[in-house]
């Protein structure tokens, strides 16, 4: 029999689902008013792929960004770019909803392992307040994509098993598939979720159960055949496979100074991002969750989300020794564990409650209640005030390249013109994505990620700088260095076209 889920019981589900969905939708749009727009500049850069894809639609799982960039994300905001050409907002839809659908997906996903609403309640309520999943769900990083589908398959998966409904475990392959196809760290995750799965694999073959076994296999194979397709397709287009896993590796040693730094502190490192971006009271909450979970004759399925947590806490931080962390706000990796954490804050807060609840003396049972209670509340607060504290955004930057993108659009409709952008890294991506017009572009230097002290032509003597600008056809110049910008002045050929904050538009008169 079917456990309880939202699906048995959907109308309270839907009526808090919604009040909850509106709750976040309001914090989103004030964040943004604020001026919350970014967490790193791989918001941009995606940006600028995605908008290119929208010029000229093709699916091609090696056409692309170099490094661990997948496709799927490229091709939902190119695709909705050809409707609506906004780059700084249409990615932001759709990283919202993706939001929705993770927290919708946990919700559902909780109510059906601990069998009660007011758990998957406290859980997604939690959840919404956390700092990493309010920024994540308003800047388009891949986690909330992937996580969409990751928690989706998840459920489906836990319900086959559990159940036996039919057609289930199609449905969780499916969505491992497409979860695999937004970030590298889902591939992992999925088939940690599989190493879970052995013990039913065993099961059916002691039990000669060989149509569900049928369908386990076929579960895996679904759930990796995008895995094994790009380890394919890129071994024959390059004779080697996941190169580019080492090439990203590659880099963020270089990021992190060759990372040589004590074992230890390399094993530390995913613990500490842990314990850095969630509330300390929260363990008080876990501790006393696990407590009541030893007397919970259910506990084995409700164990789930904790030893997916640990199992992948482990891996990675194994990992780490020999490859190296994230390089773009590596604390956004603490949202997966925050994640898979709620739902024991969440049975806490409510044994915690209740066993004060059935206290016999008052003194007591007032004591416990307000303890859970003022316990759970703290960490909502903890979450919203440093969800308010969002790192900033290059909001001038955005207006420099917007204002340049209407003036290429009214002074070279035919693109026969070229800007000149200075390369200040990282804020020339934001410019470069809002001013559009990309095969239009050239930089003031070499762009070398690896080197950032790259010479700029307008450090050179002025007839060589006319030269350049005229052999490289450029219209419009963008600077933002005062030092380069006072140089550019006293040329002769380069005007003053509008200031817009840190940033000038010259025009090339020649």
């Amino acid at each position: 029999m079917l456990s309880k889920s939202p699906i048995s019981e959907p109308l309270r589900s839907i009526i808090y689902l919604g009040a909850l969905l509106l709750l976040r939708l309001v914090g989103q749009v004030m964040l943004y008013q604020r001026g919350f727009l970014r967490v790193s500049a791989d918001e941009f850069a995606r940006g600028i792929y995605a908008s290119q894809w929208a010029l000229q639609p093709r699916f091609d799982l090696l056409d692309g960004p170099p490094g661990a960039w997948l496709p799927f994300e490229r091709y939902v905001n190119g695709l909705l770019l050809t409707i609506w050409p906004d780059p700084v907002l249409a990615p932001r839809v759709t990283v919202f909803l993706s939001s929705c659908l993770v927290l919708i997906g946990l919700y559902v996903l909780i109510y059906y392992l601990f069998d009660s609403f007011t758990i998957a309640m406290l859980t997604s309520l939690f959840v919404v307040f956390q700092p990493w999943y309010v920024w994540l769900s308003g800047t388009p990083m891949l986690e909330m994509y992937y996580l969409a589908f990751f928690i989706a398959g998840l459920f489906f998966l836990v319900v086959w098993l559990k159940d036996e409904r039919r057609g289930f475990w199609i449905l969780a392959g499916c969505s491992f598939l497409i979860a695999s196809g937004f970030h590298v760290q889902s591939w992992i995750l999925i088939n940690l979720v599989n190493l879970l799965t052995v013990g039913f694999l065993f099961q059916f073959v002691r039990q000669k159960q060989y149509g569900r076994l049928g369908r386990l296999i076929g579960y895996y194979l679904l759930s990796n055949a995008l895995i094994i397709t790009f380890a394919i397709v890129e071994f024959a287009y390059t004779g080697e496979t996941f190169a580019f896993l080492a090439n990203h590796t590659s880099y963020s040693r270089w990021f992190y100074g060759g990372y040589n730094v004590p074992v230890l502190e390399k094993l530390s490192f995913y613990p500490r991002l842990i314990l850095e971006n969630v509330s300390p009271v929260i363990w008080a909450l876990i501790l006393a969750a696990l407590i009541f979970l030893r007397s919970d004759r259910d506990r084995g399925w409700k164990l789930l989300p904790l030893m997916l947590a640990i199992l992948a806490l482990v891996l990675f931080s194994a990992m780490n020794v020999f490859s190296g962390p994230p390089s773009a706000a590596p604390p956004r990796y603490s949202l997966f564990y925050t994640l898979l954490l709620a739902p024991y804050i969440a049975y806490g807060t409510y044994h915690l409650f209740n066993w004060g609840q059935q206290r016999p003396f008052p003194a007591t049972r007032y004591s416990v209640t307000v303890l859970a209670t003022a316990l759970f509340i703290y960490s909502l607060g903890w979450g919203a005030v440093r969800s308010s504290n969002h790192p900033g955004g290059p909001q001038t930057t955005i207006e420099a390249g917007r204002y340049l993108n209407e003036l290429l659009n009214q002074t070279d409709p035919d693109g026969a013109a070229t800007y000149m952008l200075e390369l200040k890294y990282w804020d020339f991506l934001a410019f470069q994505l809002t001013a559009g017009h990309h095969d239009a572009i050239v930089y003031d230097r070499v762009r070398d990620i690896r080197d950032r002290q790259t010479p700029s032509v307008f450090e050179k003597e002025p007839d060589d700088i006319y030269e350049i600008l005229s052999t490289q056809h450029v219209r419009y110049v963008a600077l933002r260095n005062p030092d380069l910008k006072a140089k550019v002045e006293q040329t002769g050929f380069l005007s003053v076209q509008q200031d817009l904050g840190t940033w000038t538009i010259f025009e090339f008169e020649p």
